[in-house]
């Protein structure tokens, strides 16, 4: 999550492109593949999720000014200050569900992908 950047959004297809893994080693930020070939994936998103990533970009835009960072599609989606967020701050505040379960395990269900997004804009 903490590698993906605004360039890894489909806007057309309304599909994320999962191709690489972040981390912190020894306080520096690192990007590589993932760890197996099934986590490469498109993942599709639903209407709903695309308006909410469409509305944090516009924060985020304005959060980058505020700080004086360069804001463009090489940015990381879930960064907000001047380095890029550590997967630890997710992991604390994700509370385990079913929309989480899906968000994980949705990719191992490709065919059912779009039914899923569908159906998760019909919930929230």
């Amino acid at each position: 999550m903490s590698a993906l950047q605004w360039k890894d959004i489909d806007r057309i297809l309304m599909e994320i492109d999962v191709r690489k893994s972040a981390t912190y080693l020894n306080k520096e930020f690192i990007v590589t593949l993932p760890k197996t070939k099934n986590s490469i994936r498109r993942i599709r998103i639903n209407r709903k999720l695309f308006s909410l990533l469409d509305y944090w970009r516009e924060k985020q835009e304005d959060l980058f000014k505020k700080l004086n960072i360069l804001h463009s599609d090489e940015s990381y989606i879930f960064q907000y200050k001047d380095t890029p967020s550590s997967k630890d701050i997710f992991s604390r505040k994700i509370k385990y569900s079913v929309k989480t379960t899906i968000d994980v395990y949705g990719h191992l269900y490709p065919n059912k992908q779009k039914e899923m997004t569908d159906k998760l804009d019909d919930l929230f």
